[in-house]
């Protein structure tokens, strides 16, 4: 292999962004919100579902330590961005969640 040739996958590698780490503690569910389309003919049911946003998740170290509480960020889990993206995990949110967190409750045709 040429010294350019692993010059260059040291870049490309070095340069690789940082994802947020997935957490295990929760597994991810969505509320089912069935959508009616209709015309002249009749109506269709389509099922579908919701998803909340990230910002409304838990993060945190893989264990039961917040990495975010009380409108700031833990200093020794994430002091930078790159650090935080490497200690936290965001964790899913299950229709349990969205009901007794979220007061999010799927209700035949609604929510």
């Amino acid at each position: 292999m040429s010294t350019v040739f692993r010059g260059a996958v040291a870049c490309l590698l070095a340069a690789m962004p940082a994802a947020q780490q997935v957490g295990t503690h929760v597994a991810e569910e969505h509320p089912e919100l069935p959508l009616w389309e209709c015309d002249a003919s009749g109506c269709t049911k389509e099922a579908k579902s919701i998803v909340l946003d990230s910002n409304w998740r838990w993060i945190h170290n893989g264990q039961y330590t917040n990495c975010y509480k009380d409108g700031d960020w833990d200093k020794s889990l994430c002091p930078d961005p790159e650090t935080c993206a490497q200690n936290c995990y965001l964790d899913g949110a299950g229709v349990r969640e969205y009901a007794s967190t979220y007061g999010i409750h799927a209700n035949g045709n609604g929510l």
